[in-house]
Parts: structure tokens; sequence; C-alpha cells
């Protein structure tokens, strides 16, 4: 497997993506966001529709890159609840002009509930995840299915955005990478999902029935699991961005609290080294006002 990072910036846009091969060449994008403008003008912040600019980006790619599939690890549409009529409007039109180009697989995100109308059931990929020769894709906003442990899993839903600064703290913001490593624990099952069985055991004080759910949550770990990473990708939507920084000390996923910050690298979108995150967020501190 090879991965590539073949951004690009389009007035000023850019675009963050990843090409993977394979058994295929596979492009991979995040956080499309469509009816995202519809949102913001209910808030006062009134922006034209970029749909078209935004599609006609992602449509250069492809010609450029020629992929034989493309992943979108989830968030196609903004609207949550339901489905703005910015979103009945673009998003069709969004898949089938993406259709006649490459064939196209979506995980489904936070943001995507009301999607499925629009997709073929072939195009749909759960948010616990899938693995394909041997990478894991998903959303990120929920907890990872049990065999994506011991794979590198690419997801979405962080928007990561880093800041970078010199000494005398002039410095850019943009998107960015992030590539870590797991902790185990998060292939243990959340106490508050566990059946209504086993909850009514643990509320017995149960030792016993404590120590086989434990046993049972190392059963479901893959022996290979200190093996497993992530690779956060940022969004593709140019309107959104969460600093990397927050991310990890205020973690609002199961992905993000289970990230060894010790391990995490942040690479900027052509796939340069920009820094270990511990530094990142130590200089951060140092630089705040």
């Amino acid at each position: 497997m090879n991965i590539s990072f073949p951004a690009t910036a389009c007035d000023d846009i850019t675009t963050p993506s990843l090409l993977i091969q394979d058994t295929k060449l596979r492009l991979i994008i995040a956080d499309l966001h469509f009816g995202i403008e519809s949102e913001l003008n209910s808030k006062g912040i009134y922006i034209q529709s970029q749909a078209i600019e935004r599609k006609n980006r992602l449509i250069d790619l492809i010609k450029r890159t020629r992929p034989e599939h493309l992943i979108i690890l989830g968030d196609v549409k903004h609207r949550v609840p339901g489905t703005s009529r910015q979103e009945f409007r673009e998003i069709p039109f969004l898949l089938e002009d993406l259709r006649k180009h490459v064939p196209i697989t979506i995980c489904l995100g936070n943001h995507d509930p009301g999607l499925e109308q629009f997709l073929h059931p072939h195009e749909i990929a759960p948010s616990s995840g899938i693995t394909i020769d041997g990478t894991s894709y998903m959303h990120g906003h929920t907890r990872p299915a049990p065999e994506l442990a011991g794979t590198l899993i690419i997801c979405g839903h962080h928007h990561p955005t880093a800041g970078l600064y010199d000494g005398i703290g002039i410095g850019f913001r943009t998107p960015c990478f992030v590539l870590a490593k797991l902790n185990e624990h998060i292939w243990k099952p959340e106490k508050d999902t566990q059946t209504g069985k086993k909850a009514q055991k643990k509320n017995q004080g149960a030792l016993q029935d404590q120590q086989e759910e434990d046993d049972l949550s190392h059963a479901t770990t893959s022996e290979h699991t200190h093996d497993t990473r992530v690779l956060l990708v940022p969004a593709w939507n140019e309107c959104v961005g969460y600093d990397l920084r927050r991310t990890l000390l205020q973690p609002f996923s199961p992905i993000s609290r289970a990230i060894e910050r010790e391990t995490a690298e942040v690479l900027l979108i052509d796939g340069s080294y920009a820094g270990d995150l511990q530094r990142m967020i130590t200089s951060g501190k140092e630089s705040s006002p």
C-alpha cells in the first residue's frame, strides 16, 4: 500500500486529499458539508452557495489523479437533523457528476442521516467502518468496529487544522493530517452501551460477571491492537476547521479520546512533516497572549 498527497490550491482554497494505491488507486476525501451555507445564512452570516465551485474542484482532482475508486469519509451533507432545501438541490447533482467519473463509497457520518435516499445500496459503508485491502475507512464519530483493530484507520470528522508560528508569533493556519497510534481501550465496550442483562448483573455487584465482561472485551481485541493507527483527514469544505490542539486537549469522539498524544505527528496537506503534536501543543501555550 502506497499513500500520496495530491494537494493543490485553487483560488487560494486547498484541496486536502489522499491517494492510496493498493489493488486499486483510491482517492480519499472527507467532510464535504454541502448545504453549510443555508445554516450560516440562518445565523446571519450571508454566504452565497459554493456548491458548484466545491464540486468542480473535486471533479478537477478526479480528472488529474484518475482514481479507480472514490471514498468519501462522511458528512457529505451538513444539516442535522433533516435535509435542507439547498441539500435537496445540490447533492443529487453532485453524486450524478461523480458517478460519471468514478465508482464511489461513502462512509456515513453524523451529518448524513437522510443521505441514503440519494445513494445506491452498494455505495453505502457503515459508520463503524470498513476495511479494504488491509486499510480501514470510517467517518470517525463512532467507535470503530472490532475488526478494524490492527489496521491503519483513515477517518474524517475532526476537521484538523494547525497553527504554525515563528519566534515572534507570526504564523498561519492550515488544514493538516494527523497520524497517531490508538490506545487499546477504544476496543473495550462503553459501560453505557452494555446490554440490559449485563447492566442488571453489574447493578447486582457480581464480581464474577464483571470479570467475564473484562474477558469478553479482551477476547474481541486483536492481538495486534497496539499496532492500530489512525490518520485524521482534513475537511474538503473550506468553511470548516478545528484546531487540532483543542481536538486532543478536549477530545469529542471515541477516536480522539483514544489517540496516544505522544505518538501523534502532524503532516501538511502536501504530506510534508510539520512536527509532533506534543511539541505543537506546548508551543501553542507559550505563544498564547
